[in-house]
């Protein structure tokens, strides 16, 4: 037993969510897409897999080569973390990839109708992008366009800024995204829905970046709205930077304010998306800390001898007797 808890603790907690999340999609397509092969079904979702999933695994690799042909030393050591690192986030984006394809290949009912409703219950019959419409110019547009594609790059180079304050670091934010990750595609399998966008007939067009999406040229629409994941990573990032590296934070902070404007202004999530994004991530935010140090507990544990083991849990049993 324990020679299979220290081979379970080779990894770290949030490579093991890699690992449920992609069985718990290998269920999935095998119950729900009746007939399918694996490898059928990896085939059809790379071919339909967005150009930054199939970018980003093309970097991946080449840091895969670069990294084995460096010699030992603290550049090899840097980029194999990194490679494990990217690796996860990886994970996660074909695991994306595969949660819209199956939506789509089941044709699930989108719920837009009902997130509409939502959101005119809360906002006085309107949709909160409508009571933006006055304020509605070419410039901010082309900001809030910028920034909201901004958050791709911040996700990832959030990685390197953690990295400056320790590898612990890197590997809490790791866990933290992807947990916020996980439960959000989850949710999408639940609640899927394209966003107001494509649903509602908005008086007065924008342009910028909702013209591109609307007219398919950036983005193709898909099932992955509620709740808002650029809201709940763009929370995700400012709390670990709040943790970890304060001084960041007066990047983050407006940044992560000007991200979940313009989710709303460009009219790609419903209000309710944001809300569902911010809850999300706070509440991972509470979880997360207690996860990481039962689990770097349970690392602990592993490597002192059993001696020692055996003596910590008699003394805290007889702790126990005593209060």
């Amino acid at each position: 037993m324990r020679r299979l808890k220290a081979v379970l603790f080779t990894l770290e907690f949030h490579e093991w969510l890699c690992i449920l999340m992609v069985m718990f999609l290998i269920v999935l397509y095998q119950t729900g897409l009746s007939g399918w092969g694996i490898g059928y079904s990896i085939a059809h979702i790379w071919e339909e897999g967005s150009p930054i999933t199939k970018l980003f695994f093309l970097l991946l690799i080449l840091l895969g080569i670069v990294t084995r042909f460096l010699t030992a030393g603290p550049i090899k050591e840097f980029g194999s973390f990194l490679f494990r690192m990217m690796g996860a986030f990886m994970v996660m984006l074909f695991c994306f990839e595969s949660v819209i394809y199956f939506i789509e290949e089941r044709n699930l009912p989108l719920l837009d109708v009902r997130l509409l409703q939502w959101d005119a219950w809360l906002f006085g019959g309107k949709q909160p992008a409508e009571w933006l419409e006055p304020i509605t110019t070419p410039f901010l547009t082309y900001i809030l366009s910028t920034v909201y594609l901004l958050w791709f790059p911040m996700v990832y180079g959030t990685v390197m800024l953690m990295y400056i304050k320790g590898k612990k670091a890197v590997v809490e934010y790791v866990c933290f995204a992807l947990m916020t990750y996980y439960i959000g595609y989850l949710i999408y399998l639940i609640v899927p829905g394209i966003g107001p966008l494509y649903v509602y007939d908005f008086s007065t067009p924008i342009g910028g970046l909702t013209a591109m999406m609307t007219e398919g040229k950036l983005i193709q629409p898909a099932a992955d709205v509620f709740p808002s994941l650029h809201t709940g990573i763009s929370v995700v990032m400012l709390i670990q930077v709040w943790r970890r590296y304060r001084i960041w934070t007066w990047v983050y902070g407006p940044l992560t304010v000007l991200i979940i404007c313009s989710t709303i202004y460009l009219r790609i999530h419903y209000a309710v998306d944001v809300f569902a994004g911010i809850i999300l991530s706070i509440a991972i935010a509470y979880l997360c800390p207690f996860v990481l140090r039962k689990w770097e507990d349970g690392r602990s544990k592993i490597s002192m001898p059993m001696s020692t083991i055996l003596e910590s849990e008699h003394s805290e049993r007889l702790q126990t007797m005593e209060v």
